[in-house]
């Protein structure tokens, strides 16, 4: 947030919904196009198509202002219309996409009135400069907003008394003129088409935006905004209605072709309409100076342009620097001259904002968020029509440009994106992804968990404790009971087996009484510390702390309740501790687990050696297949991580005499075959009077990861089988994963035709 002039914490003055809404509304709709332009539509394309189009564009113009009334009723509406309805629903990057092309149509709009404004005075004074009379004009305009918005409003109370008298002129010359038969289709040789005539037509609708965009400094937005906004359409909408069949009754379309004056000749008191003529441009203009510089000042308070366009120079509520850089850009702009060269590009910009507008409104009521609870209900298919229309007309009217828009918007987005902007405040994000998730988890109760269609949900377990807090020589470890396996090694194994196709939990155990700890915010701290580590390295994870008495009671907790049918873990992966005391009890846990149906996954890494170059993955085999699968699907994941991508597999077969090599090396090529995996098959013969342990230890030499299946003994054997387990991993000099699996089913889709 800019640091603003002591002078601008003052309250500005705050306008109702005529003042602050209708009247900059109406002023804006009734431009150039009413005067200067629909007799040249009419007389293009006939007056059933200018009705057609005049309709069609207070249709897309209606359903926005729907939309926008329903998000504007459902929240407070700051400093930026459009754009803050935006950026507080869609996130600041979609916010700011859209919000720097509406920022530019707006200020593009005070050049095209003006532009009108001096094409109009040149036609009646030719020796004048068009171009001298826009850039004036547009300096005369940021000096009136540079004074501030109720001077500005105070002028267009007045300019409305003069454009009504001269709206008022023109019927009366209609109504008492001798009419013509109306020319209903467009004339041979015309050629404008439709959309080439929308394209012109719809700046005449975006006027629309002008009261929201002056949201900041109304009472009450919520109530204002969509009562001044719909009263605007609708009165605008007859207007513009009964001028068309007015000037079709009145004049040949070649006339209404080549004069754009046309309204003046026809009027009762023909100088009104002229007046008419210069207060409706110049009103526009000025509602356009009013509320681009709001737009870019609110841009500019959340960072996406540079903070010091919103400061204020010393006034109470006016965005001076925002007027001033409005005024540069619209004078230079006003150089191009001619209406119908800047009319189409502000149609573009535009249209996108409304889409997005409708946009909003539609996926917000999609989702059903308890949050969104407008005043103004509007059925989500009648935003989402209204976006579809305005992109539909786009296209329509020029598919180059559209890209380019859209392409514009896109850049906006990812540079904003890559600036990783903060906001305090949600979005409507999370509530797509929620709704989706939903819909996707209640179709998943449908299908009962298969084997066939496995996937690794894995709860990677570690434990703080108070009795290693702060410890230097434990720092960065995960501790299992304590364990002497470090936090990285677990973090790392984790993310690598699930990668792409299943879901890692890290999971902290504070193991302490729930009283101790419940009340004294550990565990939301132990959740944000496992969160920024785990950010810190990017892994994609998701993160869990839990209060238990002791560790193990944590574990059973978790693998019980954690998760939703469908989606709880299906193993659980911890290290294996250093304190030989603690490990009966680890694999009487594991006993439990398998109880449960979960698999257990025990990690051993001498930590001066580490997962080496991961250049190489062995599978000691035994020849059944139970633990045995679990080893070649954790073998087969680790392959398509670009970390183990470049690892070959081998599978170590130890046989007690030379007559068992053919049939063993048989058997685990058929089986490699039948599950198409990628890894050698190597069979030895174990030597007589020689230590098993130092000839698996030379078989295994080189290899980055051990996989060894873990059979657990019955309850009263832990004792035994942890030594054993001790003696097994004190002879290796690699990292051990110790697999017990519980799925008892194919979980390599063996092809049995390959069998």
């Amino acid at each position: 947030m800019p640091k603003l002039d002591p002078a601008s914490k003052a309250q500005p003055r705050k306008f109702g919904t005529f003042a602050g809404v209708f009247t900059p509304t109406i002023l804006t709709i009734f431009g150039v196009v009413l005067f200067l332009r629909i007799g040249w539509v009419v007389g293009h394309v006939g007056l059933a198509h200018a009705l057609l189009i005049i309709v069609v564009a207070n249709a897309i113009s209606l359903v926005t202002a729907l939309s926008l009334s329903a998000v504007a009723t459902t929240m407070h509406v700051g400093a930026g219309g459009a754009y803050y309805m935006i950026s507080r629903t869609l996130g600041l990057q979609i916010g700011g996409a859209i919000g720097v092309p509406l920022y530019l149509s707006q200020a593009l709009g005070t050049a095209f009135y003006t532009i009108g404004f001096a094409e109009s005075l040149a036609s009646l004074f030719p020796g004048l400069d068009a171009r001298l009379v826009a850039s004036a004009t547009v300096l005369l305009f940021g000096l009136l907003a540079w004074m501030g918005a109720g001077v500005a409003i105070k002028a267009l109370y007045v300019i409305m008394a003069v454009l009504a008298a001269g709206l008022l002129s023109f019927f009366l010359g209609a109504a008492t003129s001798e009419w013509i038969r109306p020319e209903l289709a467009a004339s041979e040789g015309v050629r404008v088409s439709l959309w080439q005539a929308f394209a012109i037509f719809f700046p005449a609708v975006t006027g629309m935006i002008a009261g929201p965009s002056m949201s900041g400094d109304l009472r009450n937005p919520g109530r204002s905004l969509p009562r001044g906004i719909l009263t605007a359409i609708a009165v605008s909408a007859a207007v513009y209605l009964a001028v068309a069949v007015c000037l079709s009754l009145l004049a040949d379309p070649a006339i209404l072709r080549a004069d754009s004056l046309v309204m003046v000749n026809l009027a009762a008191v023909p100088w009104l309409v002229v007046a008419g003529i210069w207060t409706a441009t110049l009103s526009s203009g000025l509602g356009s100076m009013l509320t681009a510089p709001r737009t870019l000042m609110a841009l500019a308070q959340d960072n996406i342009v540079p903070v010091w366009l919103a400061n204020r120079l010393g006034s109470a509520g006016e965005p001076r620097a925002a007027v001033l850089m409005t005024t540069a850009f619209a004078a230079s702009v006003a150089w191009l001259g001619g209406v119908n060269v800047v009319a189409p590009i502000i149609t573009m910009f535009f249209l996108n904002t409304f889409g997005m507008l409708n946009l909003t409104a539609g996926l917000e009521r999609l989702v059903s968020s308890p949050g969104f609870r407008p005043r103004i209900a509007v059925h989500w298919s009648v935003s989402l029509a209204g976006a579809l229309a305005c992109y539909a007309a786009m296209f329509l009217i020029n598919p180059p440009a559209t890209v380019l828009a859209i392409l514009v918007s896109f850049g906006i987005y990812f540079l904003l994106k890559r600036r990783s902007l903060a906001q305090d405040f949600g979005d409507i994000r999370g509530g797509i992804w929620l709704s989706l998730a939903r819909a996707a988890l209640l179709r998943l109760r449908a299908y009962a968990p298969q084997p066939r269609t496995w996937r690794p949900f894995i709860a990677v377990f570690t434990k703080l404790s108070s009795g290693n807090a702060g410890d230097p020589a434990r720092e960065g470890c995960a501790l299992s009971g304590p364990s002497g396996v470090c936090r990285d090694d677990l973090l790392d194994l984790g993310s690598w087996l699930c990668g792409k196709s299943g879901l890692a939990t890290f999971v902290h155990v504070l193991a302490d009484s729930l009283g101790n700890k419940a009340g004294r915010g550990l565990r939301a701290a132990s959740r944000r510390h496992l969160a920024g580590f785990l950010g810190e390295r990017d892994a994609v994870a998701f993160t869990e702390s839990i209060i238990a008495p002791d560790f193990d009671q944590g574990v059973l907790s978790v693998m019980q309740a954690y998760g939703l049918p469908g989606l709880e873990p299906n193993a659980a992966l911890m290290g294996w501790s250093h304190h030989p005391e603690k490990r009966p009890g680890q694999l009487r846990l594991a006993h439990t687990l398998l109880a449960f149906r979960k698999s257990v996954l025990f990690l051993h890494v001498p930590l001066q050696v580490g997962f080496g170059q991961r250049r190489r993955i062995d599978i000691l085999w035994t020849g059944g297949l139970h633990n045995g699968q679990l080893k070649l699907m954790t073998s087969h994941l680790l392959r398509r991580t670009p970390e183990w991508a470049q690892a070959e597999t081998r599978l170590i077969r130890p046989v007690g005499g030379q007559a068992g090599i053919p049939g063993a090396r048989r058997h685990m090529s058929r089986l490699l075959r039948a599950a198409h995996l990628q890894a050698e098959p190597l069979v030895f013969v174990l030597e007589e009077g020689r230590p098993f342990l130092e000839q698996i230890r030379q078989a295994t030499a080189g290899a980055s990861l051990l996989l060894v299946g873990l059979r657990l003994p019955e309850e009263d054997d832990f004792e035994r089988a942890a030594h054993s387990i001790d003696e097994f991993l004190a002879e290796m000099r690699c990292a051990v994963l110790l697999v017990s699996s519980a799925e008892a089913g194919d979980l390599l889709k063996l092809d049995e035709s390959s069998s």
